[in-house]
């Protein structure tokens, strides 16, 4: 509904920083501290942190927004995290 609505009402937005823009925020946040102690390569904090929430999303998310059937399983899981 929020998409459905986003070209034509500030809906869009407001909910993106509420709740999306909090979370993407922490996990750049996360990755500039481990950037600074040396445990990451150094890069735009910001952007490292929407490739890896971009990875994180690529095999499942597509799919669920589609309500096309996704699997689950702990075994699947396992395959797409490695």
């Amino acid at each position: 509904m929020v998409v459905a609505e986003a070209g034509h009402t500030a809906i869009g937005q407001l909910f993106f920083e509420a709740g999306p823009k909090v979370g993407h925020d922490a996990v750049a946040a996360f990755m500039k501290g481990a950037m600074a102690r040396g445990r990451l390569r150094r890069a735009d904090p910001v952007v490292a942190a929407e490739h890896l929430l971009a990875l994180l999303n690529a095999e499942i998310m597509p799919r669920r927004m589609f309500g096309l059937p996704v699997n689950t399983s702990k075994a699947n899981i396992r395959k797409v995290v490695a």
